[in-house]
């Protein structure tokens, strides 16, 4: 898929994303990640590298297949069954997690994007 950034700046390279995990399990066909805010709210259609958090780890490349923004508390349960990491496939699980990542005071209501993201070897 062709980044919309060599359109307008065709001599340009457009920069890769990092995809960071601290739990990086992941299951054959569509993962869901959940970041809070809305930093990766544009990342669909993008190739992203996948890699643990210390950055030491690749884990290949992956194609951004959707993206999802809402409350963290209101993620439907649907999309909650596809996310990576097993722990994270409830709405409490989710905000455990987000909460050890993010830190103890991120609220269960916060702005969360959702990525639903397959593996580049798998598309």
């Amino acid at each position: 898929m062709r980044h919309i950034a060599e359109h307008v700046f065709p001599d340009k390279e457009p920069k890769l994303k990092t995809l960071l995990f601290s739990n990086p399990v992941f299951h054959k066909g569509i993962n869901v990640t959940c970041r809070n805010g809305y930093k990766w709210a544009d990342a669909m259609g993008e190739l992203v590298d996948v890699r643990d958090t210390d950055g030491t780890t690749d884990y290949g490349m992956a194609h951004v297949l959707g993206v999802m923004t809402c409350k963290l508390n209101k993620i439907p349960e649907g999309v909650l069954a596809l996310e990576h990491d097993p722990s994270c496939r409830t709405t409490e699980g989710i905000i455990t997690e987000m909460k050890r990542v993010y830190g103890a005071d991120l609220k269960d209501d916060a702005g969360t994007t959702v990525l639903f993201f397959e593996f580049e070897s798998e598309s």
